[in-house]
């Protein structure tokens, strides 16, 4: 009796911040055609996973009981249903696998640039094939001006940052200021929460904000 043991595709996912700091708590679906690796039968799922500290692997991924592992010439597409707390969400990407179970973007898709958010696949020297998912943190920018003059900018001004609906209400966060230029930088906001900015120091000659 001859055998002939197909070894599975082994693609590995790991989800980053522009840093190349490793994320966990991203909420991923893989879609596309699998393969049981029991029954080894193929059907089109949307397998749900989640980014780790580690590498995900795509083989034998688990769901409802079973594990599932991709199929040479199927295309996939990775989409995040939710980031990691302070991150924004990455656009959807689709690969193709290879014959070879190597992977390219598939038609519409394209690799980020170097310091840019989006997908990368690399293959190190060992045949092992990663996509990386680069990450940025969501930054919302304010800008103070003059109600009389729009293009004058007003330093000065000194807002609390709450969670929540209203100052009285919410979780404090931090206190910034406006700089040189009017604008404040707001860093590391969850995606879907509420914040209130609370004025407590008004730039000299206006009064505050109710």
């Amino acid at each position: 009796t001859i055998m002939a043991l197909d070894e599975p595709i082994e693609v590995g996912f790991v989800k980053k911040d522009l840093g190349d700091t490793n994320l966990s708590g991203g909420e991923f679906t893989l879609s596309g055609v699998f393969v049981n690796d029991t029954t080894h039968a193929t059907e089109e799922l949307a397998i749900p996973f989640i980014s780790t500290k580690d590498t995900v692997s795509f083989a034998g991924l688990p769901y409802e009981g079973a594990t599932y592992s991709l199929v040479a010439g199927q295309t996939y597409t990775i989409t995040e249903v939710t980031a990691p707390e302070g991150y924004e969400l990455v656009a959807p990407f689709s690969f193709t696998v290879g014959a070879d179970g190597t992977i390219a973007p598939a038609e519409g898709s394209s690799q980020a640039a170097a310091g840019e958010e989006g997908y990368v696949i690399s293959n190190d020297q060992g045949g092992a094939v990663t996509l990386t998912a680069h990450d940025k943190p969501i930054e919302v920018v304010l800008a103070k001006a003059s109600s009389a003059n729009e293009q004058l900018a007003l330093t000065g001004a000194v807002f609390e940052l709450y969670r929540g609906a209203s100052a009285a209400e919410g979780d404090f966060v931090e206190q910034v200021s406006t700089s040189t230029d009017g604008k404040i930088a707001l860093e590391n906001l969850v995606g879907g929460e509420t914040y209130t900015l609370h004025e407590v120091t008004a730039p000299a000659g206006y009064e505050l904000l109710p």
